[in-house]
């Protein structure tokens, strides 16, 4: 649309979201709430922010954009600096990954029920951290564009996974209505990172391994909640 200069259609396209948005707020609004919240635990229906699960678990979300966050920062100039073109090389990569993150939210959609929240967070978490420190390497066009699309896929896929444990954990909301806001503190606080690495000398190779170590903390953030709803369930 940006291509065509056809600002207002961009307008009119982002309104028209928001719209059928507002829709399913209200369609989705106490949605099976009270029979989901009564088959739990009153310690874990109720669990309050203040407490050590509640808050790392709220807190989990925030540390996962974070350090993913941080990465895609520089994630055109990490290309560049590899030798690829940046009209065209990095940015066909950077468009064609974003079909990956599609993927990797509809396969956290397909495999709910079949895989408990724990064992597929474990599972994007521990490969989503390698393809971040992967990035260090020497890449090629190839490399680069593989890379991306895991790192969308696993990003599409961590953020409901972390989501779902907290709002399966505290089916009160008190949990949710804070990791929600907390997700765009997390992004803001991964750009300033990794601005704040580079601007004191650090290259793009510190600032992908230091997000790497950091998106690998949401996974101990929310593990203690994740493992209260797996013995719930069994």
């Amino acid at each position: 649309i940006f291509a065509a200069e056809n600002y207002d259609h961009f307008l009119a396209v982002h309104a028209v979201c928001i719209a059928v948005s507002l829709i399913a707020v209200f369609l989705a609004s106490g949605f099976n709430r009270d029979a989901t919240s009564a088959d739990q635990p009153l310690e874990i229906r109720n669990l309050p922010i203040f407490t050590f699960v509640g808050a790392v678990s709220a807190a989990a979300i925030l540390i996962f954009h974070l350090g993913y966050m941080a990465a895609y920062t520089y994630m055109a100039l990490i290309g560049e600096a590899n030798g690829l073109s940046g009209d065209e090389q990095v940015t066909s990569a950077l468009a064609i990954s974003q079909f990956a993150g599609i993927a990797g939210a509809f396969a956290v959609v397909w495999l709910v029920g079949k895989i408990d929240y724990l064992r597929m967070t474990i599972v994007v978490s521990v490969v989503g951290a390698l393809g971040i420190s992967t990035l260090a390497l020497d890449l090629n066009y190839s490399g680069f564009l593989w890379l991306n699309m895991l790192f969308q896929f696993c990003w599409a896929a961590g953020m409901p996974l972390i989501l779902g444990i907290v709002a399966v954990g505290d089916r009160s909301g008190n949990l949710i209505r804070a990791a929600i806001p907390l997700q765009f503190v997390g992004m803001s606080a991964g750009t300033a990172l990794a601005s704040r690495i580079v601007d004191g000398g650090g290259s793009f190779d510190t600032v992908v391994v230091v997000a790497a170590v950091i998106s690998i903390f949401a996974l101990f953030a929310v593990a203690p909640l994740g493992g209260k709803i797996r013995l719930d369930a069994s």
